[in-house]
């Protein structure tokens, strides 16, 4: 679909260590939408609650199923950026340790 509520679905939703692999929305009435997101992330403390709270601030947003998976390489602890290399997503790495 390409429509502004999908770009507002992944702009509420994805964030520098959360990425959607995975979307569906459809129009379930007169400027009301669903959707269906799944969803891979580095920070374990990010919940399909989390999300589904940043999605409320779209009223045409009235229905999210939401599946979020903690991606394996998930690391944190003194983080600098980088990309993972099993999903993708921004990844935090310890930082080098100084001498």
């Amino acid at each position: 679909m390409d429509h502004p509520v999908v770009r507002e679905i992944v702009g509420s939703a994805e964030a520098a260590d959360t990425r959607i692999n995975d979307l569906h929305v459809w129009r379930v009435g007169k400027n009301a939408y669903s959707c269906a997101i799944t969803a891979i992330t580095h920070d374990a403390a990010v919940t399909p609650a989390i999300i589904r709270e940043r999605l409320m601030a779209h009223e045409e947003i009235v229905h999210s199923t939401i599946e979020l998976r903690l991606c394996p390489q998930a690391r944190s602890n003194n983080a600098t950026d980088s990309t993972c290399e099993v999903c993708g997503n921004m990844l935090m790495m310890p930082a080098p340790r100084k001498p």
